[in-house]
């Protein structure tokens, strides 16, 4: 029982992490793309920001995004940069799945 509560937090704390974010960081628009089964982020211009390497990606909420990268979950911020590394089975957040 302590083990299913022990992780229950700690996925609630990813989850409250990737929607943080520092207020000094740009707010950049950042939008989903999908080539070659492979998500990942195009800027504003259309051009590609972050390259497609995902298995499953979400938006960016307040420059954090959660992806799922060879079969774990982590969130990178807008630079392409994981915040939290991909390290966790599941993640309290809706991706899309391919």
């Amino acid at each position: 029982m302590k083990k299913i509560a022990y992780v229950i937090l700690l996925l609630s704390t990813v989850m409250v992490s990737c929607r943080l974010s520092s207020q000094h960081q740009e707010e950049t628009e950042l939008y989903l793309i999908i080539e070659d089964g492979l998500w990942g982020y195009l800027d504003a211009s259309g051009n590609i920001a972050i390259e497609p390497q995902f298995y499953s990606a979400g938006e960016f909420s307040q420059g954090l995004a959660a992806v799922r990268k060879k079969g774990t979950y982590g969130c990178l911020n807008k630079n392409g940069a994981f915040v939290i590394p991909p390290q966790f089975e599941k993640i309290p957040v809706l991706l899309p799945d391919l």
